[in-house]
């Protein structure tokens, strides 16, 4: 590793620019490298046992292969720009509506201390958007954490 820094940096030990991206770059490559090897390894030890070939399409090198079909797809490219989209629309209309009431917010000290409530007030408000059911039942433990 120190000699193929040394060598595209020109051997400058004082740790100029350009050998520090180099390096961080090549740590990036080696951690994707790694996450993929673990992701074959354990795909192998996973599709070896018997009745688990259910996940024999979960390999690396499948997904890759179906990555680059859909990379030149032309309708996986409609699909990201229609979502780059949505999220550019949605970004663009929180900074229309949360602009001006932040400004506001920091001009008018009521506005704070109105809009300063208690974030564990949201915890019931999170259960009921993630259960199917309604809002559940809370016991003594979680009543102690929230307050």
């Amino acid at each position: 590793m120190h000699f193929i820094t040394r060598y595209f940096t020109g051997g400058n030990k004082s740790g100029s620019y350009t050998g520090k991206i180099f390096k961080k770059t090549i740590y990036s490559v080696l951690g994707i490298l790694i996450l993929f090897l673990f992701w074959f390894i354990i795909s192998k030890i996973i599709t070896s046992v018997q009745g688990e070939s259910q996940f024999k399409g979960f390999s690396p090198l499948l997904a890759l292969k179906a990555f680059i079909s859909f990379f030149f797809n032309k309708f996986f490219w409609k699909s990201v720009l229609s979502s780059l989209g949505r999220i550019f629309i949605g970004l663009l209309i929180s900074s229309i509506i949360g602009i001006p009431v932040g400004i506001l917010i920091g001009f008018y000290k009521s506005l704070l201390e109105m809009s300063n409530c208690s974030k564990a007030g949201f915890i019931p408000v999170i259960f009921s958007m993630l259960s199917k059911t309604s809002i559940p039942e809370f016991d003594k433990s979680s009543t102690i954490i929230t307050s």
